[in-house]
């Protein structure tokens, strides 16, 4: 039976091979849980929990938990902190930590989650994930809340996002929890829609590679534009060919579909 764990720091490197200067391919942010698949030395091999993505992290990044708290949590609907950056504090310690966008809290009783010897306290905003809020404005003016962070490949924060990133974050603020790529968020149960005209705010839009590989998504505003990550996380242009970099005066990105999760 595979052991545990569970992320007690910020944002922690989940690599694509055992080592520090292997490619970042996400973030596993606080909070988070998984399961330990393998270990080679200082690195465990892990699935996580919500978008079963799985990588090497340090073991010295994450907690290793008991099957009995695991399975516990299993039971248990998180609670996602709402938040871009907001400082959780070690009751015992006082020790204050900041946490992004999208980090899970547990057993929340009036503010405190507890897990081993630590209680922390956290007062910033928090989001139920179990109740399904049908708000295309709360996505589009969340997207639009990581405008100028710096693009970052894996990246799940305001101090570095790339584009599925950006997208699986502000989803899960109004409980849809999305997959962690561009190409398997193209997949997610919703409404196909081939033609641009047919999108409204809060929509995704994908788009694709010279090969027809979906590399790309974006969250449009249903004015014409589209907030995504590409050097940064910015706002353009978009019509039926793709999006249109006005400072570059060219199409960067060549739309596929969209697809409306309303």
């Amino acid at each position: 039976m595979e052991k545990k764990f569970i992320c007690l720091l910020p944002v922690v490197p989940l690599r694509i091979e055992a080592t520090s200067r292997s490619e970042m391919v996400t973030q596993i942010l606080f909070g988070e849980i998984g399961e330990i698949l393998d270990q080679q030395g200082e690195w465990l091999y892990v699935r996580l929990y919500f978008d079963k993505y799985t990588g090497w992290v340090n073991r010295l990044q994450v907690e290793e938990i008991e099957d009995t708290i695991y399975n516990r949590y299993l039971k248990e609907i998180p609670l996602v902190t709402g938040d871009l950056l907001f400082p959780i504090r070690c009751v015992k310690s006082g020790q204050e930590m900041y946490l992004p966008m999208g980090s899970r809290i547990w057993n929340d009783e009036k503010g405190i989650f507890s897990i081993f010897d630590y209680q922390f306290s956290y007062s910033g905003h928090l989001v139920n994930p179990g109740i399904l809020k049908s708000d295309r404005s709360k996505v589009v003016s969340c997207a639009l809340g990581f405008l100028s962070a710096p693009y970052l490949w894996g990246g799940k924060t305001i101090l570095g996002i790339d584009c599925s990133g950006l997208t699986q974050l502000v989803f899960g603020q109004i409980g849809i929890q999305l997959p962690r790529d561009a190409r398997y968020q193209a997949l997610v149960e919703g409404q196909r829609l081939d033609f641009l005209s047919e999108a409204k705010m809060g929509d995704l839009a994908f788009f694709e590679n010279e090969e027809g590989v979906i590399t790309h998504v974006g969250i449009l505003d249903g004015e014409g534009h589209v907030v995504h990550a590409s050097g940064r996380v910015r706002i353009d242009q978009i019509d039926h060919q793709g999006i249109f970099n006005s400072s570059e005066n060219r199409y960067t990105h060549r739309f596929r579909m969209a697809v409306s999760l309303f």
